[in-house]
């Protein structure tokens, strides 16, 4: 596998996403950039094993609606219920310049279950997020830049072709006089006339 510096333009337009990304992460490598690791290698290698219960937890119960969650919580989940006694969804509404509010007859108030990690299950979730996330925005960089080359490099031979065929139908609308399709070519196109070595 190449490093994208290394790659050719008939690469560049026809790689697919993964032959792309690995090409990036190697540039990155070469650059002396570590490239993101992927989230199964990040669990292995934190040992992070998904919500491990601990005596700090704390379960809270939180009304709200599919998608969303209200900045209240309840204890017990009996406490909640009984809050949610002739509770209706509300949506906001914005007609004429002015913001009301109406009943969101299509939703539903839900009773939410939600664990609050202890201190010691934070510590592990951030230690994740250090395996996932790199140090700093410096691939993300180097990413962005190498997809701005292929969409690029894309872009321009995708024009090349479109305007290699429009030439074609002008030449054909000209009876193959090639001065009066460049004629026609000037009043009607933006792209560049492309050269006939191109088009042979």
């Amino acid at each position: 596998m190449k490093r994208f510096s290394e790659l050719s333009e008939a690469e560049l337009l026809n790689f697919n996403a993964d032959e792309l990304n690995d090409s990036i992460k190697l540039e990155a490598i070469h650059q002396g950039i570590a490239p993101p690791v992927s989230l199964s290698e990040a669990i292995q290698t934190s040992g992070f094993k998904g919500h491990i219960p601990s005596k700090d937890d704390v379960a809270i119960y939180r009304l709200g609606t599919d998608g969303y969650g209200d900045d209240v919580g309840w204890l017990s989940e009996e406490a909640a219920l009984m809050a949610m006694t002739g509770a209706v969804a509300l949506e906001s509404t914005y007609k004429r310049g002015k913001s009301g509010v109406k009943l969101a007859t299509d939703n539903f108030v839900v009773l939410k279950r939600v664990i609050l990690p202890g201190e010691a299950q934070t510590y592990r979730l951030h230690k994740l997020d250090e395996y996932v996330s790199p140090a700093s925005n410096e691939f993300d960089e180097l990413a962005d830049t190498c997809y701005d080359t292929v969409r690029t490099t894309r872009q321009a031979a995708y024009n090349r072709q479109v305007a290699i065929e429009r030439q074609a139908e002008y030449v054909r609308l000209a009876n193959g006089d090639v001065a009066i399709a460049k004629a026609f070519w000037a009043k009607a196109e933006t792209l560049d006339w492309p050269s006939l070595e191109a088009v042979a």
